[in-house]
């Protein structure tokens, strides 16, 4: 344990596989939509399983059953349309263009790093950006921007550090930042949501215990 410096786990929604017997690691992460009517519940669906990346294909699907049990007519649900508020470009290298010339002030390693992180939704983390703004280096060498913080604060349900560290922002992911990059972190999160000074060092405080290793 001396070598271990963080660790975190997930919870996955699996489907009950009767064929995996070892280890839910290696198990489906396939999707199943259940319709109780048969026991007594029409119009009630359960969606389980599936993944992030297949949640809108899911929603979609449970948006059509409904569709289809409601009276009256519905046009079939078209979320696979309609582009997230990341991902309306068609391709990164086009985005990090368009991003320069909206903002030409702002160093090219920044759009891209941002680009990256967010997709199109740099464009609006990006409007209150100046090439001087603050920044904070994390645990595994990536820079985080004060635009970045500004723009989670305002946006996230955001109620503890351990929220915006873990949660809503993955700063704290990577491993711990040294202690002064996570007091100058918290610190300017206390600002945005108004903390007074023994709030931030409470928050503080709970943050560096969530790397104890017990």
């Amino acid at each position: 344990m001396e070598d271990v410096d963080f660790y975190y786990g997930g919870l996955r929604p699996l489907v009950e596989d009767p064929g995996q017997k070892t280890s839910t690691y290696n198990a489906s992460r396939k999707t199943e939509i259940f319709d109780h009517k048969d026991g007594g519940f029409p119009g009630f669906f359960t969606a389980m399983g599936g993944k992030y990346t297949t949640s809108r294909a899911v929603a979609e699907e449970v948006v059509n059953r409904v569709a289809d049990f409601l009276p009256g007519n519905f046009r079939s649900c078209e979320t696979h349309l309609v582009p997230t508020s990341t991902g309306d470009y068609s391709d990164l290298a086009s985005l990090i263009q368009d991003l320069s010339r909206r903002y030409p002030k702002i160093d090219g390693a920044k759009l891209e790093l941002l680009s990256g992180r967010y997709g199109s939704q740099a464009f609006s983390i990006l409007e209150h950006s100046s090439a001087q703004e603050e920044s904070y280096l994390l645990q595994n060498g990536e820079t985080f921007y004060e635009c970045e913080l500004r723009f989670i604060a305002k946006r996230e349900d955001i109620r503890f550090a351990s929220d915006f560290f873990f949660r809503r922002s993955g700063v704290g992911v990577p491993g711990m930042p040294e202690e002064r990059e996570t007091l100058r972190i918290v610190n300017s999160l206390g600002k945005q949501l108004r903390w007074n000074a023994a709030a931030v060092k409470k928050e503080t405080q709970s943050v560096k215990e969530r790397y104890r290793i017990f």
